[in-house]
This record gives C-alpha cells, structure tokens and sequence, in this order.
C-alpha cells in the first residue's frame, strides 16, 4: 500500500514540476517583435529617390542591431520593417540619410526613437509608424503621424 502513494506522490509532484518548467519556458522564451515604417520623402518640394531608412534595436551595453536597410523609390515613397527575437520590449530607433541641399558629399543624418506602440509581435507588422510627407530641404524632425489602427 506504501507503494502506492508513493507512485501518487511521484506523479504529482511531477505534473507540478512540468507545469512549472513550461511556465519557465515561456518566461525566457524571445519573442519576435517587429516594426514598420512608411512615408513619402521630398527634397525643395520634389520626391528625392535613395534616401536611406535604417531600421535599429537600440541596446544599452551592445552595439545596435541592424534590423533592416532600404532606399526611397522615385517618388520618394518607401515601406519597410525590421524584426528581432528580444527577451524584453524593443526599442526601436530609425536613421534617415540623405543628401538634399548638402553641397559637400556628406550624407546627413536625422535620428527618430519609434514609441513602443508601433512596436508588433510576429514577422509581419499590423500597424506602421507614418511618417507622413517629410520635406528633407527644411530644419526637419521625424514623428509618427498615425495612430494605432492605421495599416499599410
């Protein structure tokens, strides 16, 4: 009889222990976080092609992460998103490069920390931060101009 709680005790102190591991298992599990990023860029009024968009994950104690590099089209539209497996919530930051009303062949730089709302877990972001049309001859800064619902 003795036996017999003990092969009682033994199963359930194993159905804890294995609830306990999953829930563990999740906690520590990277989750894939994606952001997007659309608009429309002009230089004196005029669509500017080549602008160079790039996608980071900021990090404290590390280099940042590269998610993602792409160009204007012709009209100086563009559309991308970055992913990355992060433990912790993400932190986005955009860098923009471009060479409108620069007479010396330095490309010039303007930085953009995305807020975490735009930030979409999976591989396929549901909602983008909206640049809207950002002139790039003026003194510009970046920001979403959308709220959460707007799609691409």
């Amino acid at each position: 009889m003795h036996w017999e709680n003990y092969i009682l005790f033994l199963f359930l102190n194993l159905s804890t222990n294995i609830h306990l591991i999953e829930s563990l298992e999740s906690l520590f599990t990277r989750s894939l976080q994606t952001v997007g990023v659309k608009g429309v860029f002009l230089c004196k009024g005029k669509p500017i092609e080549n602008v160079v968009l790039e996608l980071y994950e900021k990090d404290t104690f590390s280099f940042n992460d590269l998610l993602n590099r792409a160009s204007t089209d012709l009209m100086g539209r563009i559309t991308f998103y970055g992913s990355e497996k992060e433990f912790l919530t993400i932190r986005p930051l955009l860098k923009v490069g471009h060479f409108c009303n620069m007479k010396v062949r330095n490309m010039k730089q303007i930085s953009y920390n995305i807020p975490q709302i735009y930030i979409n877990i999976g591989d396929v972001p549901s909602k983008y931060c909206d640049l809207g049309v950002v002139e790039l001859s003026k003194d510009t800064t970046l920001e979403c101009k959308n709220n959460n619902s707007t799609k691409s």
